[in-house]
Protein backbone atom coordinates (compact mmCIF):
# COMPACT_ATOMS: atom_id res chain seq x y z
CA UNK A 1 0.00 0.00 0.00
CA UNK A 2 1.36 3.46 -0.84
CA UNK A 3 1.71 5.60 2.26
CA UNK A 4 1.05 9.26 3.06
CA UNK A 5 4.58 9.88 4.21
CA UNK A 6 5.93 8.61 0.92
CA UNK A 7 3.72 10.29 -1.66
CA UNK A 8 2.01 13.09 0.26
CA UNK A 9 -1.39 11.95 -0.97
CA UNK A 10 -4.81 12.05 0.73
CA UNK A 11 -5.10 10.09 3.92
CA UNK A 12 -6.62 6.90 2.60
CA UNK A 13 -4.28 6.59 -0.40
CA UNK A 14 -6.83 4.41 -2.13
CA UNK A 15 -7.89 7.06 -4.62
CA UNK A 16 -9.24 6.20 -8.07
CA UNK A 17 -7.34 5.56 -11.28
CA UNK A 18 -7.99 5.66 -15.01
CA UNK A 19 -9.19 2.32 -16.36
CA UNK A 20 -9.11 -0.02 -19.29
CA UNK A 21 -11.94 -0.59 -21.76
CA UNK A 22 -15.43 -1.19 -20.38
CA UNK A 23 -16.21 -4.80 -19.49
CA UNK A 24 -13.94 -7.78 -20.02
CA UNK A 25 -11.61 -6.66 -22.79
CA UNK A 26 -8.05 -5.43 -22.57
CA UNK A 27 -7.45 -1.69 -22.32
CA UNK A 28 -6.36 0.41 -25.27
CA UNK A 29 -2.60 0.26 -25.75
CA UNK A 30 -0.96 3.58 -24.95
CA UNK A 31 2.56 4.35 -26.06
CA UNK A 32 4.94 6.58 -24.12
CA UNK A 33 7.91 7.75 -26.15
CA UNK A 34 9.96 8.18 -22.99
CA UNK A 35 10.15 4.40 -22.59
CA UNK A 36 13.58 3.29 -23.80
CA UNK A 37 13.99 -0.31 -24.84
CA UNK A 38 17.79 -0.01 -24.94
CA UNK A 39 18.31 -0.55 -21.21
CA UNK A 40 21.01 -2.89 -19.98
CA UNK A 41 19.09 -5.95 -18.91
CA UNK A 42 20.34 -8.47 -16.40
CA UNK A 43 18.70 -11.12 -18.55
CA UNK A 44 18.52 -10.76 -22.32
CA UNK A 45 17.15 -14.23 -22.95
CA UNK A 46 13.51 -15.10 -23.40
CA UNK A 47 11.71 -16.00 -20.19
CA UNK A 48 11.08 -19.68 -19.70
CA UNK A 49 7.31 -19.32 -19.26
CA UNK A 50 7.61 -20.14 -15.60
CA UNK A 51 8.95 -23.67 -16.03
CA UNK A 52 11.78 -23.08 -13.55
CA UNK A 53 11.34 -22.48 -9.86
CA UNK A 54 7.68 -22.87 -8.91
CA UNK A 55 5.59 -23.68 -12.00
CA UNK A 56 2.14 -22.15 -12.44
CA UNK A 57 -0.70 -24.00 -10.78
CA UNK A 58 -4.50 -23.98 -10.86
CA UNK A 59 -5.41 -22.90 -7.30
CA UNK A 60 -9.12 -22.40 -8.03
CA UNK A 61 -10.30 -25.25 -10.27
CA UNK A 62 -13.03 -24.09 -12.60
CA UNK A 63 -12.44 -20.37 -11.97
CA UNK A 64 -13.89 -18.23 -14.78
CA UNK A 65 -11.13 -15.72 -15.52
CA UNK A 66 -13.59 -13.43 -17.31
CA UNK A 67 -16.16 -13.57 -14.50
CA UNK A 68 -18.39 -10.53 -13.98
CA UNK A 69 -19.10 -8.99 -10.55
CA UNK A 70 -20.02 -5.59 -9.12
CA UNK A 71 -16.29 -4.82 -9.18
CA UNK A 72 -16.51 -4.53 -12.98
CA UNK A 73 -16.88 -0.76 -12.62
CA UNK A 74 -13.11 -0.72 -11.91
CA UNK A 75 -12.60 -1.80 -15.54
CA UNK A 76 -15.00 0.78 -16.98
CA UNK A 77 -13.23 3.73 -18.60
CA UNK A 78 -16.36 5.87 -18.26
CA UNK A 79 -16.04 5.68 -14.47
CA UNK A 80 -12.52 7.11 -14.39
CA UNK A 81 -12.07 10.30 -12.37
CA UNK A 82 -10.68 13.40 -14.05
CA UNK A 83 -8.64 14.59 -11.06
CA UNK A 84 -5.61 13.00 -9.38
CA UNK A 85 -6.04 9.26 -9.33
CA UNK A 86 -4.41 5.83 -9.34
CA UNK A 87 -4.00 3.85 -12.54
CA UNK A 88 -3.02 0.19 -12.69
CA UNK A 89 -0.53 -0.22 -15.53
CA UNK A 90 0.79 -3.42 -17.07
CA UNK A 91 3.73 -3.96 -19.39
CA UNK A 92 4.85 -7.01 -21.34
CA UNK A 93 8.56 -7.49 -22.02
CA UNK A 94 10.87 -10.18 -23.36
CA UNK A 95 13.95 -8.60 -21.75
CA UNK A 96 13.32 -8.63 -17.99
CA UNK A 97 10.67 -7.31 -15.66
CA UNK A 98 9.80 -3.75 -16.61
CA UNK A 99 12.62 -3.39 -19.14
CA UNK A 100 12.17 -2.88 -22.83
CA UNK A 101 8.54 -1.85 -22.53
CA UNK A 102 7.32 0.37 -25.34
CA UNK A 103 3.60 -0.15 -24.71
CA UNK A 104 1.63 -0.25 -21.50
CA UNK A 105 -1.95 -1.23 -20.83
CA UNK A 106 -4.01 0.77 -18.35
CA UNK A 107 -6.09 -2.12 -17.10
CA UNK A 108 -8.01 -0.65 -14.16
CA UNK A 109 -8.63 2.35 -11.94
CA UNK A 110 -9.54 2.69 -8.28
CA UNK A 111 -7.18 -0.07 -7.08
CA UNK A 112 -4.01 -0.12 -5.00
CA UNK A 113 -1.98 -2.60 -2.92
CA UNK A 114 -1.37 -4.93 -5.86
CA UNK A 115 -0.49 -8.61 -5.70
CA UNK A 116 0.00 -11.08 -8.56
CA UNK A 117 -0.28 -14.85 -8.92
CA UNK A 118 0.52 -16.70 -12.16
CA UNK A 119 -1.62 -19.81 -12.66
CA UNK A 120 -2.07 -22.45 -15.34
CA UNK A 121 -5.17 -20.64 -16.55
CA UNK A 122 -4.17 -16.98 -16.31
CA UNK A 123 -3.27 -14.14 -13.97
CA UNK A 124 -4.89 -13.27 -10.65
CA UNK A 125 -4.26 -9.65 -9.58
CA UNK A 126 -5.41 -9.05 -6.02
CA UNK A 127 -5.87 -5.45 -4.86
CA UNK A 128 -7.73 -3.13 -2.51
CA UNK A 129 -10.54 -1.08 -4.12
CA UNK A 130 -10.83 2.62 -3.38
CA UNK A 131 -13.71 2.44 -0.94
CA UNK A 132 -14.15 6.21 -0.31
CA UNK A 133 -14.26 6.89 -4.04
CA UNK A 134 -16.71 4.06 -4.67
CA UNK A 135 -18.93 5.36 -1.88
CA UNK A 136 -19.20 8.72 -3.64
CA UNK A 137 -20.44 7.16 -6.87
CA UNK A 138 -24.12 6.56 -7.53
CA UNK A 139 -23.64 3.13 -9.06
CA UNK A 140 -25.67 -0.02 -8.69
CA UNK A 141 -23.95 -2.67 -6.62
CA UNK A 142 -21.38 -0.44 -4.96
CA UNK A 143 -22.87 -1.20 -1.56
CA UNK A 144 -21.89 -4.84 -2.12
CA UNK A 145 -18.18 -3.97 -2.19
CA UNK A 146 -17.12 -4.41 1.42
CA UNK A 147 -13.89 -4.14 3.41
CA UNK A 148 -14.04 -7.75 4.61
CA UNK A 149 -13.89 -9.42 1.20
CA UNK A 150 -11.00 -10.16 -1.16
CA UNK A 151 -11.02 -8.59 -4.63
CA UNK A 152 -9.14 -9.48 -7.79
CA UNK A 153 -8.86 -8.83 -11.50
CA UNK A 154 -8.30 -11.93 -13.62
CA UNK A 155 -7.35 -12.61 -17.23
CA UNK A 156 -6.66 -15.77 -19.25
CA UNK A 157 -4.79 -13.98 -22.03
CA UNK A 158 -4.05 -10.31 -21.12
CA UNK A 159 -6.82 -9.25 -23.49
CA UNK A 160 -10.03 -10.35 -21.80
CA UNK A 161 -10.58 -9.37 -18.18
CA UNK A 162 -12.88 -10.38 -15.37
CA UNK A 163 -13.34 -9.63 -11.68
CA UNK A 164 -13.58 -11.79 -8.58
CA UNK A 165 -15.02 -11.11 -5.13
CA UNK A 166 -14.26 -13.78 -2.52
CA UNK A 167 -16.08 -13.94 0.78
CA UNK A 168 -14.20 -14.41 4.03
CA UNK A 169 -15.45 -16.09 7.18
CA UNK A 170 -13.68 -13.87 9.67
CA UNK A 171 -13.23 -13.72 13.39
CA UNK A 172 -13.17 -9.99 14.08
CA UNK A 173 -14.26 -6.70 12.54
CA UNK A 174 -10.95 -5.82 10.94
CA UNK A 175 -10.68 -4.39 7.44
CA UNK A 176 -8.54 -6.34 4.99
CA UNK A 177 -5.57 -4.35 3.64
CA UNK A 178 -2.65 -5.42 1.41
CA UNK A 179 -3.80 -8.96 0.50
CA UNK A 180 -1.20 -11.36 -0.92
CA UNK A 181 -2.12 -14.72 -2.43
CA UNK A 182 0.09 -17.82 -2.16
CA UNK A 183 -0.26 -21.59 -1.81
CA UNK A 184 -0.01 -24.17 0.93
CA UNK A 185 2.10 -27.26 0.27
CA UNK A 186 -1.03 -29.12 -0.84
CA UNK A 187 -1.71 -26.48 -3.51
CA UNK A 188 -4.69 -24.83 -1.82
CA UNK A 189 -4.73 -21.01 -1.73
CA UNK A 190 -4.02 -18.85 1.28
CA UNK A 191 -4.15 -15.08 1.63
CA UNK A 192 -2.17 -13.05 4.15
CA UNK A 193 -3.10 -9.44 4.87
CA UNK A 194 -2.98 -6.60 7.36
CA UNK A 195 -6.14 -6.67 9.48
CA UNK A 196 -6.77 -2.98 10.02
CA UNK A 197 -9.13 -2.23 12.95
CA UNK A 198 -12.51 -1.04 11.80
CA UNK A 199 -12.52 1.72 14.43
CA UNK A 200 -9.16 3.09 13.27
CA UNK A 201 -10.72 6.04 11.44
CA UNK A 202 -9.66 7.23 8.02
CA UNK A 203 -5.96 7.89 8.52
CA UNK A 204 -3.24 6.06 6.63
CA UNK A 205 -3.49 2.40 7.75
CA UNK A 206 0.30 2.18 8.02
CA UNK A 207 0.24 4.92 10.69
CA UNK A 208 -2.33 3.27 12.94
CA UNK A 209 -0.99 3.81 16.51
CA UNK A 210 -1.25 0.29 17.79
CA UNK A 211 -0.40 -3.33 17.08
CA UNK A 212 -0.68 -4.24 13.41
CA UNK A 213 -1.91 -7.80 12.98
CA UNK A 214 -0.92 -9.84 9.94
CA UNK A 215 -3.50 -12.57 9.49
CA UNK A 216 -4.07 -15.54 7.19
CA UNK A 217 -7.21 -16.91 5.56
CA UNK A 218 -7.35 -20.34 3.91
CA UNK A 219 -9.49 -21.52 0.99
CA UNK A 220 -12.15 -24.09 1.87
CA UNK A 221 -13.43 -24.68 -1.67
CA UNK A 222 -16.06 -21.95 -1.64
CA UNK A 223 -14.52 -19.02 0.21
CA UNK A 224 -11.77 -18.10 2.64
CA UNK A 225 -11.74 -18.81 6.37
CA UNK A 226 -9.72 -16.46 8.54
CA UNK A 227 -7.46 -18.10 11.13
CA UNK A 228 -8.17 -16.91 14.66
CA UNK A 229 -4.64 -15.97 15.68
CA UNK A 230 -2.44 -13.53 13.75
CA UNK A 231 0.61 -15.09 12.14
CA UNK A 232 2.71 -12.06 13.03
CA UNK A 233 2.10 -8.78 14.83
CA UNK A 234 4.06 -5.63 15.66
CA UNK A 235 3.63 -1.89 15.38
CA UNK A 236 4.08 -0.14 11.99
CA UNK A 237 3.62 -3.27 9.83
CA UNK A 238 1.92 -3.33 6.42
CA UNK A 239 2.18 -4.88 2.93
CA UNK A 240 2.97 -8.55 3.69
CA UNK A 241 3.89 -11.04 0.96
CA UNK A 242 4.72 -14.73 1.29
CA UNK A 243 6.91 -17.12 -0.71
CA UNK A 244 8.10 -20.64 0.16
CA UNK A 245 11.70 -21.74 -0.35
CA UNK A 246 13.86 -24.43 1.18
CA UNK A 247 11.13 -25.81 3.39
CA UNK A 248 10.45 -22.44 4.96
CA UNK A 249 7.79 -19.80 4.50
CA UNK A 250 9.42 -16.40 3.93
CA UNK A 251 7.36 -13.29 4.59
CA UNK A 252 8.59 -9.87 3.53
CA UNK A 253 6.79 -6.92 5.06
CA UNK A 254 6.96 -3.13 5.23
CA UNK A 255 8.15 -2.22 8.71
CA UNK A 256 8.68 1.45 9.67
CA UNK A 257 9.40 2.48 6.08
CA UNK A 258 11.86 -0.37 5.43
CA UNK A 259 11.38 -4.08 4.64
CA UNK A 260 11.73 -6.84 7.21
CA UNK A 261 12.13 -10.58 6.62
CA UNK A 262 10.36 -13.08 8.89
CA UNK A 263 10.32 -16.87 8.53
CA UNK A 264 8.15 -19.80 9.52
CA UNK A 265 8.94 -23.50 9.87
CA UNK A 266 5.40 -24.52 10.84
CA UNK A 267 3.44 -23.95 7.63
CA UNK A 268 2.93 -20.19 7.98
CA UNK A 269 1.28 -20.47 11.39
CA UNK A 270 3.77 -18.29 13.27
CA UNK A 271 6.81 -16.30 12.22
CA UNK A 272 10.15 -15.23 13.68
CA UNK A 273 11.94 -12.05 12.62
CA UNK A 274 15.29 -12.28 10.83
CA UNK A 275 17.19 -9.77 12.96
CA UNK A 276 20.08 -9.64 10.46
CA UNK A 277 17.92 -8.36 7.57
CA UNK A 278 16.87 -4.74 7.07
CA UNK A 279 16.15 -3.46 3.55
CA UNK A 280 16.15 0.29 3.91
CA UNK A 281 14.76 2.70 1.32
CA UNK A 282 12.27 0.12 0.05
CA UNK A 283 8.65 -0.65 0.84
CA UNK A 284 5.71 -2.78 -0.36
CA UNK A 285 7.51 -6.00 -1.35
CA UNK A 286 6.49 -8.74 -3.77
CA UNK A 287 8.31 -12.05 -4.34
CA UNK A 288 8.36 -14.84 -6.90
CA UNK A 289 10.11 -18.20 -7.26
CA UNK A 290 9.36 -18.47 -10.98
CA UNK A 291 12.99 -17.57 -11.53
CA UNK A 292 15.19 -19.55 -9.20
CA UNK A 293 15.74 -19.33 -6.42
CA UNK A 294 13.70 -16.25 -5.39
CA UNK A 295 13.40 -12.69 -6.65
CA UNK A 296 11.97 -9.90 -4.51
CA UNK A 297 10.84 -6.55 -5.91
CA UNK A 298 9.86 -3.53 -3.84
CA UNK A 299 8.67 0.03 -4.19
CA UNK A 300 11.70 2.33 -4.14
CA UNK A 301 11.77 5.83 -2.68
CA UNK A 302 8.08 5.88 -1.82
CA UNK A 303 7.19 4.95 -5.39
CA UNK A 304 8.59 8.05 -7.06
CA UNK A 305 11.78 6.29 -8.13
CA UNK A 306 12.20 3.00 -9.94
CA UNK A 307 11.44 -0.23 -8.07
CA UNK A 308 14.33 -2.08 -6.47
CA UNK A 309 14.97 -5.80 -6.66
CA UNK A 310 17.19 -8.40 -5.02
CA UNK A 311 17.54 -12.18 -4.93
CA UNK A 312 17.65 -14.82 -2.20
CA UNK A 313 19.50 -18.09 -2.81
CA UNK A 314 18.90 -21.60 -1.45
CA UNK A 315 21.05 -20.78 1.58
CA UNK A 316 18.84 -17.76 2.33
CA UNK A 317 21.65 -15.35 1.40
CA UNK A 318 20.44 -12.09 -0.14
CA UNK A 319 22.01 -10.37 -3.12
CA UNK A 320 22.56 -6.63 -3.19
CA UNK A 321 19.59 -4.42 -4.16
CA UNK A 322 19.53 -3.04 -7.69
CA UNK A 323 17.04 -0.88 -9.55
CA UNK A 324 14.60 -2.82 -11.68
CA UNK A 325 15.17 -0.26 -14.43
CA UNK A 326 16.90 3.11 -14.69
CA UNK A 327 14.94 6.23 -13.80
CA UNK A 328 15.60 7.82 -17.18
CA UNK A 329 14.30 4.78 -19.01
CA UNK A 330 10.96 3.24 -18.10
CA UNK A 331 9.85 5.29 -15.09
CA UNK A 332 8.21 7.83 -17.42
CA UNK A 333 6.44 4.90 -19.03
CA UNK A 334 4.75 4.22 -15.69
CA UNK A 335 3.57 7.81 -15.38
CA UNK A 336 6.28 9.07 -13.04
CA UNK A 337 5.54 6.68 -10.17
CA UNK A 338 5.44 2.96 -9.51
CA UNK A 339 3.87 1.87 -6.25
CA UNK A 340 3.26 -1.73 -5.12
CA UNK A 341 5.16 -3.24 -8.10
CA UNK A 342 4.46 -6.91 -8.88
CA UNK A 343 5.77 -9.24 -11.56
CA UNK A 344 5.61 -12.74 -13.01
CA UNK A 345 6.29 -14.80 -16.12
CA UNK A 346 3.24 -15.47 -18.28
CA UNK A 347 2.73 -16.51 -21.91
CA UNK A 348 6.49 -16.41 -22.52
CA UNK A 349 6.86 -12.81 -21.36
CA UNK A 350 7.84 -10.88 -18.28
CA UNK A 351 4.73 -9.18 -16.87
CA UNK A 352 5.15 -6.08 -14.68
CA UNK A 353 2.39 -4.09 -12.98
CA UNK A 354 2.45 -0.86 -11.01
CA UNK A 355 -0.14 1.32 -9.36
CA UNK A 356 0.83 4.70 -10.85
CA UNK A 357 -0.33 7.97 -9.36
CA UNK A 358 -1.61 10.28 -12.09
CA UNK A 359 -1.80 14.00 -11.36
CA UNK A 360 -4.45 14.59 -14.00
CA UNK A 361 -6.43 12.79 -16.63
CA UNK A 362 -4.32 11.80 -19.64
CA UNK A 363 -5.29 12.51 -23.20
Amino acid sequence: MPHVAHLLLPAMLLAACTPADTGHTGGDSQHDSSADSSSDSSSDSQPDSGDSGSPPVDPFPGLDYTNSTTLDLILDWDNAPTGPHWQVRLCRSTEWWGRGCDTYFAIAHGLSSLDLMVTEEGLIIMAVPDFPWLGQMDLDGVEEILWNHFYALTTPDLEHWGTQIWSVEHTDSGRFIDPALSLHEDGTPRVIYYSWPEDAGEEDPALYPGEHMIKRADWDGEGFVEQVEPIYAAETLADPVLCDLGGQAHMFITDSGAISHVTSDDGAVSFTKDEDFVWGGAQVPHCTTQEEPMVIVAQGGGGVSAPVTRTMDEDFVFGEPTQLWNDEENLGFFGGSCTSPVFGIFMGEYITLCASYMEMEEG
